[in-house]
């Protein structure tokens, strides 16, 4: 439950992201937390 509700912001922030205003390096991080958060969730199952 916690972990949908994270993939649900981290996807959230990866849609603020397309906005130039913001740095590219946070959109590495947020590219990179929801690879993570993947990989993470496919080993689970």
């Amino acid at each position: 439950m916690r972990e949908e509700f994270i993939m649900m912001m981290l996807t959230f922030l990866a849609k603020m992201t397309d906005s130039e205003d913001l740095d590219k390096g946070h959109c590495h991080a947020v590219a990179a937390l929801r690879r993570l958060l993947w990989q993470k969730r496919e080993i689970s199952d």
